[in-house]
This record gives structure tokens, C-alpha cells and sequence, in this order.
């Protein structure tokens, strides 16, 4: 299917409604396996997850609302709906998925042991399973595409961070198609020429459209289009947001401290934001 001339990209979540047990990469990957090349490891667990298991479309798979509010962004731009998966790569729209439980993070489906004992990172593992599916660095591809004119890249850090080799390789010219929707945490993990791209929202957007750390990056994709007109220049969207931002009500008196207290837990600084984002699974 030919991409739109929008496309949203989302992440892929834990929760998911396919019927019976999932696959889970520790199992599959185990014992002497784990030793084995992240390429080896890849195409094994691609073999493992493709054996003639019951599927289901991406869209009805996901769950959760950072999916949820993805998947009503999309509509509303009448875009396609991408989803970026740690366990089955760049899941174009009404792709047939299994059941499955892979993650760069710790927990059932963990795939650390064998990123540990390459000296590899989650970036590297995206490289090597892309491969594997036969469709390496596919953002770059999708950001080079002519037929793609607006790309949203909604995403947590984690997820920016196993990107990487991907990302680097957009160049300049092709790089203004995207919209880069994360965490002040996330916009840390882009390529420098990326940075430019992301906009502004931080944890003040909790003060105008509440929600999770888990599904920041969506809430504010939504903000973003149901707020502001559709022709604006990065520039122009960029200083629109941080007005809206400097609105918010988390910036009265008085309350700034009372929701800090309640959400962010100052004893913790900023190190639970990070928590919050370091992990990634499916």
C-alpha cells in the first residue's frame, strides 16, 4: 500500500488484546542462543514469531492510550498510522502481527543478556532486526520517500534511542517533513540535525490535556493538531507551543509546587522522568 502524504508514528505498547499466550524473546532467544550474533539472533527470532500462529491487524492489536490517542491522531490527519515495534520493526498500516513479547529493557521478553554479551546497543539491535526483515533504516526510507509530505514522530526517549543509526541517516534537506513529538528527555537521545524538529512541550502540558508519562508524546501530538493551523513553519509552531506552554495552569502560584510534590516527586529530580522513559518493550 502506498503511504499517504501524512504519516504518524507511534510506538508499540505492552498491552495487547491477541488471543492466547505471547511469544516471548527470553525464551526463544535462551541459553546458548543469547551468544549468538545480533544478525543470528534476529533472524532466529523473526523464523520464531512467523510459524503459523494466529494474527491480527496492528490497529487492533495495541492497546493503551498513548495507541489509542496515535491511532485518533491519525484519523483526524486521515494519515497512516506506523508503529514501531522492538520485537517486529516498522509496522506499516493493517500489517498481520502474532502475539509476541520482546524488549531492549528489562522484564519478561528481555532481550538484554544477548545485547550484553554483543556490547551492543538497543540501536544496534534495530539495525540488525530491520535487516532481518528485509527493510533496513526504515524511517530514513519513509522520510526519503516523495510520495511522504508531513511525517509526526511521536515517541518516548527509549524508543528515540533505539532509532539512532535510523535517524542519523535523514538528511537535512528530507528532515523538514518531520515533527518530532517527545520528551525533553527524548529530544537529548536525536541527532544533532534533528533537534531543531522536536517541539517544545514539556510537563506543563499536564496543567491543559492530563494524562501519563507513557503517553506524553501522543497527548501532545493531539494538542498540536487539534490547536494550531496545519501550514505553520517549525519557527512559527515552535514559539506557539511555548506561549501555550507558559499559559498553563501548572505555572500559577501555588500550584507548581503542590503538583510537583504530587507527580514528580522532587526528592527524586529528575531521575524518575528518566525512569519513567528508559524503558521500552514490544
Amino acid at each position: 500500500m502506498l503511504p499517504k502524504s501524512t504519516i504518524v508514528i507511534t510506538n508499540c505498547t505492552q498491552r495487547k488484546r491477541s488471543p492466547g499466550a505471547a511469544i516471548c524473546a527470553d525464551r526463544v532467544l535462551g541459553g546458548h542462543r543469547e551468544k549468538a550474533s545480533l544478525s543470528a539472533a534476529a533472524n532466529y527470532w523473526l523464523k520464531s514469531v512467523s510459524g503459523g500462529i494466529e494474527t491480527l491487524p496492528v490497529e487492533q492489536t495495541y492497546g493503551g492510550r498513548s495507541f489509542s490517542e496515535a491511532r485518533w491522531a491519525a484519523e483526524y490527519l486521515n494519515a497512516d498510522l506506523y508503529v514501531v515495534s522492538a520485537g517486529l520493526g516498522l509496522l506499516p498500516p493493517k500489517t498481520l502481527i502474532p502475539h509476541y513479547n520482546l524488549t531492549v529493557a528489562g522484564g519478561t521478553g528481555s532481550i538484554q543478556g544477548l545485547l550484553t554479551r554483543n556490547q551492543a546497543a538497543p540501536s544496534d539491535w534495530w539495525k540488525a532486526l530491520t535487516t532481518a526483515t528485509g527493510n533496513p533504516d526504515p524511517i530514513h526510507k519513509l522520510i526519503q520517500s516523495n510520495r511522504v509530505e508531513r511525517v509526526f514522530l511521536a515517541l518516548p526517549a527509549a524508543y528515540l534511542d533505539m532509532l539512532q543509526h535510523d535517524l542519523k541517516k535523514i538528511c537535512k534537506e528530507k528532515a523538514r517533513k518531520l515533527w518530532i513529538l517527545t520528551s525533553p528527555l527524548g529530544s537529548r537521545t536525536l541527532p544533532t540535525h534533528l533537534i531543531d524538529l522536536v517541539l517544545p512541550y514539556d510537563e506543563r502540558i499536564e496543567g491543559i490535556y492530563p494524562g501519563t508519562r507513557t503517553d506524553f508524546p501522543q497527548r501532545a501530538l493531539r494538542h498540536f493538531i487539534t490547536s494550531f493551523p496545519s501550514d505553520l513553519t517549525h519557527n512559527q509552531a515552535k514559539a506557539k507551543v511555548l506561549k501555550v506552554m507558559e499559559k498553563s495552569i501548572m505555572n500559577r502560584p501555588g500550584f507548581t509546587r503542590h503538583f510537583l510534590a504530587y507527580k514528580f516527586r522532587p526528592s527524586r529530580g529528575c531521575h524518575e522522568w528518566e525512569a519513567i522513559y528508559r524503558g521500552i518493550s514490544n
